[in-house]
């Protein structure tokens, strides 16, 4: 079977790729309007060729990170409460009725992605002073990440991110969007974590919510997925 492929999302956005079907299926998590997607999510499927969303269901929580196991189709999700310190956690969502249960974990991802070898992946902030972000290695079974050695991008507090590994090319890609600084996207050595640069982007309007389906096609939105106004991209 062809593989499912996923992807990570930005900072409220995810989106999945499955690819089982003749075109490329996307789901996303998000609500009507910026301020309720910042609370609550809810899962939609996307026609990649119109951009139309359909809802599928309620996820319950307050989810980002959108992920989906090509070899297994279960799709997991990370909690992340508005503002810092909120309640974190590894979440499997049923992509037939969007319904989430928790895994288990403290961390907040703010993209996660699988690799090719179905191993998970996730971007968020450590759990020192520093607030960085970094890449960690996520146990699927029990929630807990893995710090990896090397350090990811810097960032301000407009800065959101999309991360999606893609198939036809065997790399794991990071966009990021900063609003002092531009557009930028990065391939991701997922050893230790280490970005090289690839080019600099153009339209920083864009929320970096990435997904990639085997064809190495990449898709992201401009606005909160499911809101009013939301336009869907190839990239």
């Amino acid at each position: 079977m062809r593989k499912l492929t996923a992807l990570l999302v930005a900072t409220f956005l995810a989106f999945g790729a499955n690819a089982s079907f003749a075109a490329p299926v996307l789901f996303g998590l998000g609500d009507t309007t910026l301020e309720d997607a910042r609370v609550h999510s809810n899962l939609y499927t996307v026609d990649t060729a119109t951009g139309a969303a359909t809802l599928v269901g309620d996820t319950g929580f307050n989810l980002r990170g959108l992920a989906i196991n090509q070899f297994t189709g279960k799709a997991y999700a990370s909690r992340a409460e508005q503002g810092s310190g909120g309640t974190g956690g590894l979440y499997e969502i049923n992509l037939s009725t969007g319904a989430a249960s928790l895994i288990g974990g403290t961390q907040n991802y703010s993209e996660m992605t699988f690799d090719g070898a179905g191993n998970l992946y996730g971007y968020g902030t450590r759990s020192d002073a520093s607030g960085a972000y970094d890449f960690f290695s996520i146990d699927v079974n029990t929630g807990v990440g893995t710090l990896l050695n090397g350090s990811a991008l810097s960032w301000n507090s407009y800065a959101i991110f999309g991360v999606a590994y893609s198939p036809s090319d065997d790399e794991t890609f990071l966009y990021q969007s900063d609003w002092g600084a531009g557009d930028g996207l990065w391939t991701i050595d997922l050893i230790d974590g280490t970005p090289t640069f690839i080019v600099d982007g153009t339209n920083n309007s864009l929320r970096p919510d990435l997904a990639a389906d085997d064809s190495g096609n990449f898709y992201t939105t401009d606005r909160v997925f499911g809101a009013t106004g939301t336009s869907l991209y190839t990239l």
